[in-house]
């Protein structure tokens, strides 16, 4: 019981009457409060995207819409090839690209998996945060 009475006494000297036990205390609490808020998925909206559709079906302009419709992108191009995808992702015009295959309304027909590509210029880091968190 002494032991614990002791141990009590430190921790209470460390961790609030000395200065430097505040600073071990409380600042890692701070810190991760503010990063959290700092970088939540909610900070972020009208994250500009290139999209480059190789389908060109009705479930492609469907998919390319519910972008065109969300509040958190802002569609800046609709390319026609691979290089002009990668153009505005090196020039820093896009954040994210999202690459639609040619597949794509086949497999979904077929009740199958069908995938996307979705590249992120991670210059900034609070943009592939973001878009990573609405994958």
């Amino acid at each position: 019981m002494k032991i614990i009475a002791i141990f009590m006494r430190e921790f209470s000297y460390l961790f609030f009457e000395n200065k430097y036990g505040c600073v071990l205390l409380y600042a890692p609490i701070l810190y991760a409060i503010f990063f959290g808020l700092m970088f939540s998925n909610q900070t972020l909206k009208n994250v500009p995207i290139v999209i480059y559709d190789q389908d060109q079906s009705a479930a492609s302009r469907n998919l390319i819409q519910s972008f065109f419709d969300s509040e958190r992108f802002d569609v800046i191009a609709i390319v026609s090839n691979e290089e002009d995808m990668i153009n505005h992702l090196a020039d820093d015009n896009a954040s994210a690209a999202l690459e639609i295959p040619i597949d794509f309304a086949k497999k979904i027909k077929a009740k199958k998996k069908s995938s996307v590509l979705l590249e992120i210029n991670a210059v900034n880091i609070m943009y592939p945060n973001t878009v990573r968190g609405y994958e």
